[in-house]
């Protein structure tokens, strides 16, 4: 029944989702690899709709580790802060490209399930050119699409970029793009 509600709502927004269904629990698991559970660090998570990536992050990160997570539907904020209490958790209604304004720490990890092939290229550009500036060398940027259609795109912005493609419906790929 949650699987069912949660397809309704991301229906529902579409045009800021980009999904019709939640990522698939290895999907969530393999978004968060990057996370080290062993030690205190700044997290962003882009695109948090009902929250089932965040739950994986939450579930994953260190203790004493800070969790960003950006959300522009104002449902989805709201469903966060009364579905999920954890006191590492700052839920933040704005866009991506406001990072900035939210975040003073430099992120250790930030993972996205942004919708980046319905943005308009200066958006998308600018959010991935933030993200890159705003992180230490050897961190990661990780985003769930399900396409490969922006690799080229990545790998002219992050030295390193790996795929894992995980056979689901619809097909999900992780890129984990890393900072040199």
């Amino acid at each position: 029944m949650q699987k069912i509600k949660a397809a309704i709502n991301l229906a529902k927004n579409l045009r800021t989702t980009g999904a019709v269904t939640q990522t698939s629990r290895r999907c969530q698991r393999e978004m968060c690899s990057n996370i080290d559970p062993n030690q205190a660090q700044t997290i962003v998570e882009f695109g948090a709709g009902p929250g089932n990536i965040t739950r994986e992050i939450l579930d994953t990160m260190h203790a004493e580790s800070r969790l960003y997570t950006f959300e522009v539907s104002k449902e989805f904020c709201d469903k966060l802060e009364n579905e999920i209490s954890d006191a590492r958790m700052q839920v933040v209604n704005d866009g991506a490209q406001n990072l900035d304004l939210h975040v003073k720490d430099r992120p250790d990890v930030i993972i996205s399930s942004l919708p980046l092939t319905i943005f308009s290229k200066d958006l998308r550009n600018s959010i991935l050119q933030l993200c890159y500036e705003r992180l230490p060398s050897g961190s990661y940027f990780s985003q769930v699409m399900y396409s490969k259609i922006h690799k080229g795109l990545l790998s002219e912005i992050f030295e390193t970029v790996n795929i894992t493609t995980l056979l689901s419906i619809p097909i999900e790929n992780v890129y984990h793009c890393q900072k040199a």
